[in-house]
């Protein structure tokens, strides 16, 4: 039988404290929602008494229908010489109105001494009351051991009282937490199975990822006991970060035999992850493991017949991501004919094989296309060549009017694009040229289709190519684009970055439009997000 682990997410409050990360209220109750539907079990809205957002943030998230998760406010303790009664933030906790409180309580006797700036026995009692306190009030309590894992190679016989201390207090759970990011796994197996022999199934483990050990260490406290994991979805944060938690289920559940969420969700891993990073304007790497759209890539899948490659480690439809096949000049007919038929059914292997496609892909990749990471334009490229009817417009040509180099003011683009033999104009501004061209397709376009609208570019980048033999120098334009459910990727190259850039949006527009509803669920290269 599985053993179920917690899984505790903080995103709304701990990953908010990253470099450049901003969520407003509506962003937060859309995570916090997201993070349900994928049935997390506790889920942190904030610290009600930091911030009059954060307790706006409980008194919205109180009205939702969550279907399992248990919302948490997150606070520290009463202050040195006041009762948990009389405390602004412990009244603040109350006042949030969630069923679970996360009180941070400090185990290192040094910071306790240099940054609480209270003596040891001070502290013990400030986190004695303050459990005490929320536990008359009917609370859930977890109790967030801060710089435990510090605490406890500074001096071993502190760290265990304050946890002995909050156990009798009556703590639900206690979390040894790695707030350095500092330590290694066989030293995190250790102190957590000492805690553990004392404590049984109360003990969880939070760890920050500033040696690159946090995934690792999570397993590791697993191992060892704990039997809560708290970190925050995609792992932003201040410094390096905390876990990453997309990474840490698929770890402990498909990997490891213990359960995290229901396996009806795990399915929906890749998709809140995206969903995340959308909300938060961040793109996830294409390395990461099990989301990134690299995660499951490989270049030679004609010995599979166009299935996952015996390499994968697992299927990638198990935690909702797809195989993203490396489409370059040493993939065979296999992989070429799995990608394109999931744009165009109706495209044999015979007329693939009867167009040697292999002879045109290298000859554009001789140009400087790197269909590695721009799959649609390829697809597209093979579909104009078989069925040259397919494409649903045309752009014409394009004109854009100010100073690309003036952030103050707008740029505005003029597009004529040709649709069933009609020419169509568009007009609309931006913030820069890209931005200006896309208004200006959705303007012309989108009463035909309604899908451009929801397409939104999500990175930009214009490279200077190798001169050629003549000494003219080309740009390559690349688009990446989101539409709320796939990402996608396409290329422009031209002596001018106005074509370049002209010719990479329109084909990831294409790409959108030429898409069915059961196409844009198993899209070769392109990641699903949203539910």
């Amino acid at each position: 039988m599985e053993k179920k682990i917690e899984i505790y997410d903080s995103t709304l409050r701990d990953g908010a404290l990253g470099e450049g990360l901003q969520f407003s209220l509506e962003d937060r109750l859309e995570i916090l929602k997201a993070l349900d539907r994928l049935g997390i079990l506790f889920i942190e809205g904030g610290n009600p008494a930091a911030s009059k957002q954060d307790m706006e943030f409980f008194h919205q998230a109180k009205k939702l229908p969550l279907e399992s998760a248990r919302l948490v406010a997150y606070g520290g303790t009463r202050k040195s010489g006041v009762s948990a009664n009389e405390d602004a933030g412990c009244q603040a906790l109350l006042a949030s109105g969630t069923d679970v409180v996360t009180i941070a309580g400090w185990s290192w006797d040094q910071a306790v001494r240099e940054r609480l700036c209270v003596n040891l026995e001070e502290n013990i009692r400030m986190i004695y009351d303050t459990i005490q306190f929320f536990k008359r009030h009917g609370k859930m309590v977890i109790f967030n051991a801060v710089h435990f894992f510090d605490g406890y190679k500074s001096n071993f016989g502190y760290a265990m009282e304050v946890m002995r201390n909050a156990n009798e207090a009556g703590a639900d759970r206690l979390v040894l937490c790695d707030s350095n990011g500092a330590c290694f796994p066989h030293e995190v197996f250790s102190i957590t199975q000492t805690v553990v022999r004392e404590y049984g199934g109360k003990v969880g483990a939070h760890f920050h990822n500033d040696v690159g050990c946090a995934v690792a260490n999570c397993t590791t406290a697993v191992r060892a006991g704990a039997t809560q994991i708290q970190g925050n979805y995609l792992g932003l944060g201040e410094r390096c970060g905390d876990v990453q938690l997309s990474v840490v289920i698929p770890n402990l559940q498909l990997k490891s035999g213990y359960s995290c969420i229901p396996n009806s969700k795990m399915e929906l891993v890749t998709r809140v992850a995206s969903f995340i990073a959308e909300t938060a304007n961040i793109n996830i790497p294409a390395n990461m493991p099990y989301l990134g759209r690299n995660a499951f890539a490989h270049k030679d899948i004609d010995s599979c017949g166009g299935k996952s490659a015996p390499s994968a480690h697992i299927s990638p439809e198990l935690v909702g991501n797809r195989r993203n096949v490396l489409l370059s000049e040493f993939i065979g007919k296999s992989g070429l004919l799995a990608a394109v038929q999931r744009l165009d059914p109706t495209i044999t292997r015979e007329e693939i094989q009867g167009k040697h496609l292999g002879n045109h892909i290298r000859a554009m990749e001789r140009e400087g296309y790197q269909f590695e990471s721009a799959v649609a334009s390829l697809i597209l490229m093979v579909v104009r060549e078989l069925r040259p009817g397919k494409q649903p417009f045309e752009l014409a040509s394009a004109q854009i009017a100010g100073d690309p180099c003036r952030s103050d003011q707008p740029i505005l683009a003029v597009v004529k694009v040709k649709r069933k033999g009609e020419s169509i104009l568009g007009a609309g501004e931006g913030k820069g040229t890209i931005d200006a061209l896309a208004s200006a397709f959705y303007q012309a376009l989108g009463s035909w289709y309604p899908a451009l609208q929801k397409i939104r570019i999500i990175d930009y980048k214009v490279r200077l190519l190798d001169t050629a033999p003549s000494g003219e120098r080309s740009v390559r334009v690349a688009v990446t684009v989101c539409d709320g459910e796939l990402t996608w990727c396409t290329l422009g190259i031209s002596k001018d970055v106005l074509q370049a850039s002209c010719q990479a949006l329109q084909d990831a527009l294409l790409y959108g439009c030429m898409q069915t509803e059961e196409q844009q669920e198993t899209t070769v290269g392109s990641t699903p997000v949203k539910q």
